[in-house]
């Protein structure tokens, strides 16, 4: 048994399609089954709020996370059930509406649909699949590549999307106690599956006025 989302992220209004198949061993569908779906929502964290070794710690492999959205559903609120049957090619689609969230959200949502398929012999299988519900197109991040920088060194800005539309452009602003020393905004030049831009800029000496002869960021 296979479900699947038309969409890995989807925007608040629109609509996602749920497609739901099923087939015995040997190949033939599991026509007109009894099916049985529920749809779950769980607080959305960005892959970026989990360190590289935090699979290895909860003893979850990679594969894993892709297949059940990580270890991120505790919580989860069911905000639909329903049931169908399948056809005679074995299959059902059940379309999904993102909600609004409420005016106190500030944050995403993955949205999980399971279903249990039970055909004529009463024999049940299950299977399940999930998108994010998004506010917005883009959700970025931003981080260095240490902690601590010395006058004259070069930070190196990583800034990632994790979104399907790659924005155009980044915009940097850099700070020093409570004081804008300056912006950039380039053209982003990465158009990979995590949407990854790495930005380079110098920092001044802390208080004084950037020069003009200060290394521009640049892409790498």
């Amino acid at each position: 048994m296979t479900v699947a989302a038309s969409k890995k992220f989807a925007a608040i209004g629109e609509q996602v399609k749920f497609n739901i198949e099923a087939r015995y061993f040997f190949g033939s569908p599991v026509a007109r089954a009894d099916v049985q779906y529920y749809i779950y929502r769980s607080r959305y964290y960005p892959w970026w709020w989990q360190d590289e070794d935090d699979s290895a710690d909860f003893g979850m492999s990679s594969d894993d996370e892709e297949s059940d959205g990580g270890y991120y559903g505790y919580g989860s609120d069911m905000v639909k059930e329903g049931e169908g049957v399948l056809d005679a090619s074995g299959r059902l689609a059940v379309d999904f509406e993102v909600p609004q969230p409420g005016e106190k959200e500030s944050w995403d949502y993955t949205y999980r649909l399971e279903a249990q398929v039970t055909d004529s012999s009463r024999r049940m299988i299950d299977g399940r699949a999930s998108f994010t519900g998004t506010r917005g197109q883009i959700m970025a991040n931003a981080r260095t590549d240490r902690y601590v920088y010395f006058q004259g060194d070069t930070a190196k800005i990583v800034v990632t999307s994790d979104a399907s539309v790659a924005p155009a452009s980044v915009t940097l602003k850099f700070w020093s106690a409570g004081r804008r020393l300056r912006s950039r905004t380039k053209t982003a030049a990465s158009t990979s599956a995590t949407n990854r831009n790495s930005k380079s800029a110098s920092f001044p000496r802390p208080g004084l006025t950037p020069t003009p002869e200060a290394k521009a960021a640049t892409t790498t």
